[in-house]
């Protein structure tokens, strides 16, 4: 755990307004950096790199074949 990481996680819950205790912030610090580092993985990935986004899921009922 590093104080930078420590800085970053207390501002990240600060600017949300989300109360953090000493503990969970060592907890949360402790495990930042695994964390990071499988998501930061996901774009060492050739295939996902510069692929789209997925596709937005629309909520509208829609009735295929008749009234919208």
């Amino acid at each position: 755990m590093t104080q930078q990481t420590t800085t970053f996680l207390s501002a990240v819950y600060a600017a949300e307004k989300i109360p953090l205790t000493d503990a969970e912030l060592a907890r949360f610090a402790g495990r930042y950096p695994l964390a990071r580092a499988a998501a930061d993985s996901m774009f060492e990935l050739a295939e996902a790199k510069y692929e789209s986004p997925a596709t937005v899921f629309s909520a509208l009922a829609r009735n295929p074949g008749g009234p919208q």
